[in-house]
């Protein structure tokens, strides 16, 4: 055995009975008063956040009998003690549950239910941890690999999520397995982008603050506007960034229209399927940053797979998710569960370190995705049927192909199309529904509603429904509302006919308020073309008739290369209608105006003094 392989191994020994709390201690004794986390220019280093989080994990005992290995809900916006809560649970030898304050009451009542919280984390308890007498003892607890670390929850068949199970050594053979390929160095600054329901979220917070980085986490608002994010990027010297590529392709115009060196060393695109030809401005205008398509999911603690981006997959435009990283393994099965020759699609099973061990409180669903590893002398061993569609590549990268089922992922997040549709037969009228995707021009999948109702429907008003039943990512923008169901010759629904057939739902003609002038014209003309909806007045807002994030930042990348503007986003997001918009525009083409007239007036002085 060589020197690396003996490394390698006493590696392997060391992190395989390492928790994440371990490591964190490790790093914190190193790297102590080094910054780890910064919050709109709040900051904490690892010394502070540290003592922060035993203050917070005493306050959560003095407020309830905790126990090691339960449940903590943890339901809080963005910021910097987000983070110092997350430790304080782990700490505690319990499990975090991510919950979102902007969830609907009844989602938020389902987790806490299923989950069976001891106690939720949220604002108020947070203002009274902090103004509580201090108490920073250290806590004792005994925490072992297999402790459960984390339940997040996603989008479930039977019209309610379904929480997944992660243990302390699934995150640890992810990030230090020997031979990962993500060249984590202490000296990174990442950006925590994204919600910490979304397990995304999970990598963001442990690569840096298990390796002495630095972590900068950004609010809901900021994440929106294209501009603010490439400013944090060069203002704080951000290296390592984590993207749903349907995200960043929004972010290339902000880059293109003020080009700036900056410090970024990797990309990492995962939760959906990757468009390498749209990274070809990127990977011409800064060569040496490294992109890294992963492929993952929840149950299998959030990526399994990885393949470096170059020249030759972006001219071929495929999605190669690459092969299995250190630690877990990939078969490609066959219907009757048997391995799939080279170029064969099949579905993609895993295994491995990485593989969690079942859903919360779900045993059926459990068997029915986590089988016995045919392949294993191990009769311990089990593989995770990922519902995923793949081939295997003669040099053993795989290529995404597609589902098997209806799980689809609009802008990174999971959806069970079932879970929407049952939804929205609750409401009165609905007797017919059936949801699929359609590809836009961007490259990005739009959910698309059919469904059949006693009265007349409009868009808003559907959206406004679902609202209360589900999360923002699932509410679709696009309806159809049908006389008959139309069936091609498959049996299957005929979208294509249908589509020809009906146009999409507009919003309720009795809220529409008809353009002022011809700036709310030209705004409502952009509206239109990136929604297609019909109906819009300018008082609208994008948030309420089934809008997202990406919509905002599409509509606004536009309007500004329409009037030849840089408005920022954030100012908008509040009150994201045409009216404010226009208002906006129009008091940026005033003060421009202002400044000529007074330009011109001096230059009129220095001529008469002449």
């Amino acid at each position: 055995m060589n020197k690396n392989q003996d490394s390698e191994e006493l590696n392997g020994l060391f992190i395989n009975h390492q928790t994440i709390i371990s490591f964190f201690k490790l790093i914190k004794e190193k790297f102590s008063q080094k910054t780890a986390v910064i919050y709109q220019g709040n900051s904490l280093n690892y010394e502070e956040l540290d003592q922060l989080s035993d203050q917070l994990a005493n306050y959560m005992h003095s407020r309830n009998e905790i126990n090691a290995g339960d449940y903590i809900g943890v339901k809080l916006e963005k910021s910097e003690y987000l983070i110092a809560v997350i430790l304080a649970v782990i700490k505690s030898g319990c499990a975090y549950v991510p919950i979102d304050p902007g969830y609907p009451a009844q989602r938020i009542q389902f987790i806490e239910n299923d989950s069976n919280c001891k106690f939720i984390f949220d604002k108020n308890e947070l203002e009274k941890a902090l103004s509580s007498p201090r108490n920073n003892q250290k806590l004792e607890t005994v925490i072992s690999p297999d402790a459960t670390a984390y339940v997040i929850y996603t989008s479930g068949t039977t019209g309610n999520p379904k929480g997944v199970v992660i243990s302390h050594r699934n995150l640890i053979n992810l990030l230090f397995a020997p031979g990962t390929p993500f060249d984590l160095k202490s000296s990174d600054v990442w950006t925590m982008f994204h919600s910490h329901c979304f397990d995304f979220s999970v990598w963001e917070i442990f690569c840096p603050l298990l390796t002495g980085g630095t972590l900068i986490v950004l609010d809901h608002a900021l994440v929106r506007d294209p501009v603010q994010v490439k400013q944090v990027i060069e203002d704080y010297g951000v290296t390592m960034f984590s993207q749903t590529p349907s995200s960043f392709y929004m972010l290339t115009p902000a880059f293109k229209s003020a080009f700036k060196e900056n410090k970024l060393r990797y990309i990492f695109f995962g939760g959906e399927a990757l468009s390498p030809m749209q990274l070809s401005w990127w990977h011409s205008a800064y060569p040496e940053l490294n992109f890294l398509n992963l492929y993952g999911t929840t149950e299998t603690t959030i990526h399994v797979t990885a393949k470096l981006i170059t020249d030759r997959e972006i001219d071929n435009n495929t999605s190669n998710i690459g092969k299995a990283l250190p630690g877990y393994f990939c078969y490609v099965l066959g219907k009757h569960r048997e391995k799939l020759p080279f170029g064969t699609e099949g579905e993609l099973a895993v295994g491995g370190a990485g593989l969690s061990c079942s859903y919360l409180n779900n045993e059926t669903l459990t068997h029915e995705k986590y089988i016995d590893n045919p392949y294993s002398e191990n009769k311990e061993d089990k593989l995770y049927l990922t519902g995923d569609i793949v081939k295997k590549l003669p040099d053993g990268e795989l290529i995404y192909v597609g589902r098997k089922d209806r799980q689809v992922k609009i802008r990174g997040h999971r959806i069970e199309l079932s879970e929407i549709e049952l939804a929205l037969l609750t409401k009165p009228g609905i007797s017919y529904v059936r949801i699929t995707t359609t590809d836009q021009e961007n490259g990005q999948s739009e959910l698309l509603v059919f469904l059949i109702s006693a009265f007349t429907e409009h868009a808003d008003e559907l959206a406004e429904f679902l609202k209360n039943k589900l999360p923002g990512h699932m509410i679709p923008l696009h309806y159809i509302q049908l006389e008959e169901i139309i069936l091609n010759s498959n049996g299957k629904l005929d979208e294509k006919l249908l589509l020809e057939k009906y146009a999409l739902l507009s919003v309720n003609p009795r809220q529409k308020i008809a353009p002022r002038d011809t700036v709310d014209e030209k705004v409502l003309e952009i509206w239109y073309k990136k929604l297609g909806i019909s109906g819009l007045g300018i008082d609208h807002n994008l948030f309420e008739i089934g809008g997202n994030s990406l919509k905002s930042i599409s509509i606004m990348n536009e309007v500004n290369e329409v009037f030849g503007l840089s408005l920022p986003l954030g100012n908008l997001l509040g009150d994201f209608t045409i009216r404010h918009i226009a208002d906006e525009i129009n008091k940026v083409l005033l003060n421009s105006a202002n400044e000529t007239e007074d330009n011109n007036d001096d230059q009129e002085k220095e001529i008469f003094s002449i």
